[in-house]
Parts: structure tokens; sequence; C-alpha cells
């Protein structure tokens, strides 16, 4: 069976790092994190003199290309070695591998972005389409997607929280940007078939436990219809052998502040597998006492320092 590699999208500051901290504390060894590699960005080769994140924010129309070939390779590099531990350990087939972003929603927010900002010059734009365009085919495959929600003001809020160096000079207008972007993509993703499960990152689930078990249960219902999806087209493929045929695939303390109440948070459309989630999901949560905020922020102190691009 092929491994469910799914990727978790968003802005920056949208809280993904503290997200799949917590989920991963909730889950356990049925999910596999795969954070983005923020610390390769900031020290290439463990070089600290080669910051390419910083370099990047200080100077985007001359660091754009450069920063994003080189976002393209760990991040390959990063699924890929998630791939070979898990196989490695015989954990494969019975782990979700989470990955925070992905290769495939780069290429349409961050580096179209600054395409149309005037940061990739034409040339470097056709060099970056043409390897991309024949790099992705031999990449890991992504089962689905994941996309976290949430407005300008809230990202805005958790920037500034967080105050990473390097994000000294992120705008709001940036911002507006890479979140017109994203739910472009999103929605292109839909448009064509591919799994997305958008989830309410409005909500204060780092202090407040029944936001979180709410979105671990909606992420345990689509890892469960992805299974089965995947398994069925595993089926079909080793029935008709003569085909080759491949899914549809496209392939913190930030978060402590004022609870928000929303009416309109995004409804997980019910499906057959949601018993089959449930208790996927009861059997997680009962290795976890929910409690206090406390012990929430206790779980993620490094979390947060990694959301970046």
């Amino acid at each position: 069976m092929a491994p469910l590699i799914i990727s978790v999208e968003a802005t920056i500051a949208s809280g993904k790092s503290t997200l799949l901290s917590l989920v991963e504390k909730v889950l356990g060894k049925n999910v596999y994190i795969v954070q983005e590699p923020v610390a390769e960005w900031q020290a290439i080769e463990g070089n600290a003199d080669h910051n390419l994140l910083g370099l990047f924010y200080d100077n985007m129309s001359r660091w754009s290309y450069s920063f994003q070939s080189y976002v393209f390779l760990t991040r390959v590099r990063a699924v890929e070695n998630a791939i070979k531990k898990l196989e490695a350990e015989g954990r494969l087939d019975d782990t979700v591998i989470l990955v925070e972003r992905s290769y495939y929603s780069d290429k349409e927010t961050f580096a179209r972005l600054g395409l149309e900002s005037g940061n990739f010059s034409a040339t470097e734009w056709a060099m970056y389409e043409s390897w991309w365009n024949w790099l992705v085919t031999k990449t890991p495959e992504f089962s689905g997607h994941i996309y976290m929600s949430a407005s300008i003001e809230t990202v805005m809020h958790r920037l500034g929280v967080r105050h990473r160096g390097e994000e000294t000079g992120i705008t709001r207008d940036y911002q507006a940007s890479l979140i017109e972007k994203h739910e472009q993509w999103v929605s292109h993703q839909e448009a064509k078939g591919v799994p997305m499960l958008v989830v309410d990152a409005e909500v204060d689930f780092l202090s407040q436990p029944a936001e979180l078990e709410a979105i671990v249960g909606q992420l345990s219902e689509f890892f469960t219809e992805l299974r089965a999806k995947s398994a069925g087209w595993q089926e079909r493929m080793q029935r008709t052998p003569e085909l080759s045929v491949r899914a549809p695939l496209e392939c913190s303390p930030e978060l402590a502040q004022p609870q928000k109440t929303r009416s309109d948070k995004p409804q997980v459309k019910r499906s057959d597998s949601t018993l089959a989630a449930h208790r996927f999901e009861s059997e997680s949560l009962a290795q976890l006492k929910i409690g206090s905020g406390r012990e929430f922020c206790e779980a993620s102190t490094c979390v947060g320092s990694t959301d970046s691009d």
C-alpha cells in the first residue's frame, strides 16, 4: 500500500507547527510529523553564515529564486527521509505522514506571489517552472491536503507574538496576498477533485481542549476516508494489472489570545467511515488527559518557532 502523505497548508503564523505538535501528542505513533526544515534555511549545511531565510526577507528581489529552489529541495528531502525512516521501522503502511506545507502549494502561493510582485525575473520563472515541472513528477505523491483557514487579523497577531527576527519585515499586505493565493490554490485543488479538508484556525486550540478535540476528530475522519480510497485503488489495480492507473493527485505562544466564537466553522461531511474514525480518535485521545491550557502550552513550548514561509 502506498504511504498516506498529507500536507498541512496555511499562510505564515497560522499555527501549523503548534497544531501538528499537539496532534502528534494526541495520536502518537499513528502519525509522523514532518516539520518545515526552517533550520536548514537558516543555516545551509549547518553554517549559520548562510542564512538563506534571512537573505530572502532582507532582499526578496535578489533571493526569491534561490530561496524557492532550496525550499523545494529541502521539502522533498524531508518527505523522502520520513518515508525511509518509517519503512526501516516497519511502520510505513500504518502511519499517516503529516507534512508542514508541500512542494505542490509552494509554487502557486509563495513562488507565484514572488513572480507577480516582481521578485522573480521572467527568466528566473522560466527556469523555475522548467525544473519544477520535471522534478515534481519524481517526488513522493501526496494523498490529500489540510488547509488551516485564518483571518489576516489572527495571523498578524500571532506573527507579532512570536517575534522571529527574519520576519520583522512581513507586512499586512503581504500576508493578505498569501491568504488570497492559498485560498485560490485550495479552490483549484477542490475543483480537480483533490482530497482537501478545511479546518477553522481562528479558534484557540492551544488552550481550549474542546477545540483541539474537534480538530483531531476532523483529521481522524479525513485519514480514514483517504485510507479507504487508497485501499480501493490498490484493489482495483491488483484486479487489472495491465492498467497503470494513478489516483488524480496534485501533486506557540502566539495562539494564546482571546477566544473567538464563530458560527461558520467548517463542517465535515459525514460518511460511512465516521464510526471508524471516531474509534481511531477515541483510542488516541484516551492516551492524553485533556486538561488545562497550561498542559498544552507546556506541550508546545518549542512550537510556533518553525512556522515560516
